[in-house]
């Protein structure tokens, strides 16, 4: 593992080594927070826990080029289980989650972006029935898919709603078909959207890919290691990095490049300490980015670079 200096990062798409490199530290430790990536190149991490009885409605910024965190406006509530996705004009869209405060459990169907020219989080169309736990991203025309889950019962769920940005709307969409919660989703270069980590209640790491030209979904190759909680990106590579994740017994180290075409996957280098519940991103050379999970019994508050 490197550990690169300040300033390390450029703009530019560059190849992708198999190797992680360590980065400033967060601020706090978060387990199970999302992230994104913002237009002008920084990644904004919100909310987690710290995996037993805390939850956090924090947000920070890092900054690649200075490889430095700052802490920005707070998700208007405490949340974690959540997606950030990054809409076509720029804001940060992240919906439903869970939370627990005075040991009391809520499930709230909100949704909010956040607006990176004034820092603040802007209310949106609440979702149809809350679900934590989901995959979500943004289709080549803007709208975003959300998918699966689980509901305020903790039933899991096939689901799937499209959000559409300009109409402030969501609508239904072909369900999945079976039940999951996911660890995330990314748009792959033909527009599908992938689906991974899911997990029926029996079986982990299942995937599927959603064609949003006739709403269909297709079963992908599951997972070589059997595992939720993956920590997800997309690659400049066209491929999607799988890292860590919790197979039922312990937290993982295992990291892999699934290829899209060949529909495989391939052994990559493992992640430095083994765990779960990252918050992942893609940077703008094409790297990925993991900050916080679960690991070695608490919240972590490390960041690494893949690639």
């Amino acid at each position: 593992m490197l550990t690169y200096p300040v300033g390390f990062l450029g703009k530019s798409q560059r190849p992708i080594i198999d190797q992680w490199a360590q980065v400033a530290n967060m601020p706090a430790a978060r387990a199970y927070a999302t992230a994104a990536r913002l237009s002008d190149g920084r990644i904004i991490a919100v909310g987690g826990s710290n995996g037993f009885l805390s939850w956090y409605s924090s947000v920070y910024l890092y900054g690649p080029e200075a490889n430095t965190w700052a802490t920005g406006t707070s998700y208007p509530t405490k949340i974690e289980d959540v997606r950030a996705v990054a809409l076509l004009d720029g804001r940060i869209l992240v919906c439903g989650g869970y939370y627990m405060s005075s040991f009391t459990d809520y499930y709230p169907t909100a949704c909010y972006a956040y607006n990176p020219a004034n820092s603040m989080w802007e209310a949106v169309a609440d979702l149809p029935a809350n679900r934590h736990d989901y995959a979500a991203a943004r289709l080549s025309d803007g709208r975003v898919l959300l998918a699966g889950g689980r509901d305020a019962s903790g039933n899991r769920s096939a689901s799937a709603w499209l959000f559409d940005p300009a109409a402030n709307t969501w609508t239904a969409t072909t369900p999945l078909p079976q039940a999951l919660d996911f660890s995330g989703a990314v748009t792959l270069a033909n527009g599908t959207v992938l689906a991974m980590g899911g997990y029926n209640g029996t079986t982990r790491g299942l995937a599927y890919a959603f064609n949003p030209s006739n709403s269909t979904w297709t079963q992908k190759a599951s997972s070589p290691t059997a595992a939720r909680y993956i920590g997800l990106a997309k690659l400049g590579n066209g491929k999607v990095l799988l890292a860590g994740g919790w197979d039922g017994g312990n937290e993982c180290a295992n990291a892999y490049q699934y290829d899209p075409s060949a529909n495989s996957y391939a052994s990559a280098a493992a992640v430095p300490v083994a765990g779960d519940g990252y918050a992942g991103a893609t940077l703008s050379d094409g790297r990925a980015i993991l900050c916080g999970g679960f690991g070695d019994n608490g919240a972590k508050d490390t960041a690494y670079i893949y690639g």
